[in-house]
């Protein structure tokens, strides 16, 4: 199930990457070690060595899942491809990265959204924050894409999802992609290596403040995530 977007929405305004030199990817590795992040996706296939988690990773692996739900190319019905990540408290998330996979261009996402949790909302509320059609990501395998806000249209959240509409192939049965990183401007979260109290046990500190701003001008959608 789709979630209903409603109206159209003033998506957010991309900066030139040259314009924002100090953004770096969150350690979602790490994060996920620590348990400050959890991982979620598309479980069509329930393959662990291509899996969700997979796009946290920066190594050969990939997030590969269905599109289609046929046997046969260009046949059956469409499957929800989407990623979400969930922090423990709330991040600043200035945008984000996509690498293209080791192999099938075809797979490749061609039009996608990104969505964000609102903090101010009880409920599991969701807006879009980018909207990409045609995104044109790399023939190329192995090959990073970024996509910036400018610091205006940033925001604090502590939930992300990614959801592909189309691969660049439409009669794909799988989409796929090797990371999904997000980048930040907190100058806080430049080390994300816990410290420790007086007993020396570790300290769960990712130094994220209670800060929070969120654009006002997208569209809510009821989450379906």
């Amino acid at each position: 199930m789709y979630c209903d977007y409603g109206e159209e929405y003033d998506e957010a305004e991309l900066a030139q990457y040259d314009d924002r030199p100090d953004l770096r990817p969150l350690n979602l590795t790490q994060a996920m070690e620590f348990g400050f992040l959890q991982v979620s996706g598309t479980n069509f296939v329930n393959n662990p060595e291509e899996s969700p988690i997979m796009a946290t990773q920066d190594n050969d692996s990939k997030f590969c899942e269905r599109r289609l739900d046929g046997d046969e190319y260009g046949e059956g019905d469409p499957v929800r491809w989407f990623l979400k990540y969930s922090f423990d408290r709330p991040i600043l998330f200035s945008g984000y990265n996509i690498r293209t996979a080791n192999d099938f261009e075809q797979r490749d996402p061609a039009s996608w959204a990104v969505y964000y949790k609102k903090l101010t909302n009880k409920k599991d509320k969701f807006k879009k924050i980018h909207f990409v059609e045609d995104g044109g990501l790399s023939d190329d395998r192995f090959v990073d894409q970024q996509f910036t806000f400018s610091q205006r249209n940033e925001v604090w959240t502590d939930t992300i999802v990614l959801e592909v509409y189309r691969t660049k192939d439409d009669g794909a049965l799988f989409c796929q992609l090797a990371q999904f990183l997000i980048l930040t401007d907190d100058d806080s979260l430049k080390s994300m290596t816990p410290a420790r109290n007086m007993a020396g046990n570790k300290v769960i500190n990712f130094g994220v403040t209670d800060n929070l701003k969120e654009i006002d001008h997208e569209q809510c959608c009821v989450s379906g995530f």
